[in-house]
């Protein structure tokens, strides 16, 4: 298992487990990243996601965002550059 797919995957069962989305996509877009800052050859350096969840109901999008990258520290750490995220209660 290559580390792009590594990382996907650990990205989905985080967020699955600490926010119990009823809707969750994650996409590895580094390769459109190629050229850019943060852009490393294999490896998995940029993402979007979109999640929706009930524990979203009644935060502010910043707070949102805090608390999926704060779910997602590890993966900071390890070479994740950029996430974008559109997240909705």
């Amino acid at each position: 298992m290559t580390n792009k797919i590594k990382t996907s995957i650990a990205i989905k069962e985080k967020l699955n487990k600490e926010l119990s989305p009823y809707f969750l996509e994650v996409d590895d877009v580094s390769e459109m990243h190629k050229g850019h800052k943060g852009y490393k050859e294999g490896q998995a350096t940029h993402f979007t996601i979109k999640i929706k969840s009930e524990k979203f109901y009644g935060r502010k999008k910043v707070e949102i965002h805090r608390l999926i990258n704060a779910i997602l520290v590890e993966e900071w750490e390890n070479g994740v550059h950029s996430i974008s995220i559109n997240a909705e209660a």
